[in-house]
């Protein structure tokens, strides 16, 4: 059986398992006033979040924060690249 536990070690009662809950942000707007263009390329920031659903603060949850670098040619999508990522327990 596996149990819950808080950043320090303390078991926690609720639940056998953890539980966290994720959420994501992000945003990107395009206008093209003159036509759809044969080249656009355009940076995406995301945040990430991930906290413990908890009747307790466990001083666990994370942020991740990606920048996402999208690029399009004749309207074809080539896959994201990962510009940039950090990780932080808040």
């Amino acid at each position: 059986m596996v149990f819950d536990v808080t950043a320090g070690g303390l078991p926690l009662i609720f639940g056998a398992r953890p539980d966290y809950q994720y959420s994501s942000d992000g945003s990107l707007v395009a206008t093209f006033p003159d036509g759809i263009p044969t080249y656009f390329e355009h940076t995406l920031p995301v945040a990430d979040f991930l906290v413990r659903d908890a009747f307790t603060l466990t001083g666990d949850s994370y942020m991740m924060r990606t920048v996402l670098r999208l690029k399009f040619n004749n309207g074809i999508p080539s896959a994201p690249v990962l510009q940039s990522i950090s990780v932080a327990c808040e």
